[in-house]
């Protein structure tokens, strides 16, 4: 995490370290952090499909642990996402 944010620290338009700091975030279950990460790498490179699909994953499972009535505008979020990630040629 430190690498992350000393790299977003020298060029915080670098996409890149936005998306890796989104995966070292999620990992420590820390999802809603992690998603604002993604929307920053997709705002710096909207055609980065790699981050398009990471974000309705890690949505997914901060999902999973809101109330139902939330959990819902989450799962559409995610599936949008999704749909995005395919649209540029993610197949993963």
């Amino acid at each position: 995490m430190q690498a992350c944010n000393k790299a977003i620290e020298l060029n915080p338009y670098e996409a890149g370290a936005w998306g890796n700091r989104g995966i070292a975030l999620a990992y420590q279950d820390k999802y809603d952090e992690s998603i604002k990460a993604f929307d920053k790498t997709i705002e710096l490179n909207p055609k980065d499909a790699k981050s398009w699909s990471n974000k309705p994953m890690f949505s997914r499972h901060r999902a999973n642990t809101m109330r139902p009535s939330k959990k819902l505008g989450r799962i559409a979020e995610a599936n949008t996402a999704q749909a995005k990630a395919k649209e540029l040629g993610f197949i993963g």
